[in-house]
């Protein structure tokens, strides 16, 4: 599954200028992820222009993905990150126009988030289990106040 949403992301990262002012690693504190996670992570580290990963080791990390400059294709392309099969996804409500929550399997969890500017992505991996989907949406929270 990992792989797909990766797939998906790098295709959109092609075609996706980011146009934020901010860039992803200024929209979480490594302390707001390290809460996440339930353990110290290291810095963000910039993926391009449009992620950033905060990692604890190599199987703990969490990153915030926030494609824009979609246009109209903004909806369609939030869709295709969904196309996922083997997760239980959830619908988050006050979040955006659209949000699910997906988890698959006890502590690796994704929150995607269609805003009317963005595609916002939230993922970690590893670390804690319990209260990973609040976690995860207060993150969203303040990750969306701040772009």
């Amino acid at each position: 599954m990992r792989f797909k949403s990766m797939i998906v992301f790098a295709a959109l990262c092609l075609i996706v200028p980011n146009a934020f002012a901010k860039g992803p690693c200024d929209l979480l504190t490594p302390s707001e992820a390290s809460a996440i996670l339930g353990a110290a992570t290291k810095p963000g580290t910039p993926r391009g222009t449009v992620a950033c990963i905060f990692s604890v080791t190599s199987n703990e990390d969490m990153s915030v993905v926030v494609l824009d400059g979609l246009g109209d294709q903004t909806a369609s392309s939030f869709e295709l990150t969904l196309n996922t099969k083997t997760a239980t996804r959830t619908p988050i409500s006050g979040l955006g126009e659209k949000a699910y929550y997906e988890v698959t399997d006890g502590n690796h969890g994704m929150l995607r988030i269609l805003t009317t500017k963005a595609i916002v992505m939230l993922e970690a991996r590893g670390g804690r289990k319990e209260g990973l989907q609040d976690a995860l949406v207060n993150a969203a929270k303040k990750v969306i106040s701040r772009m």
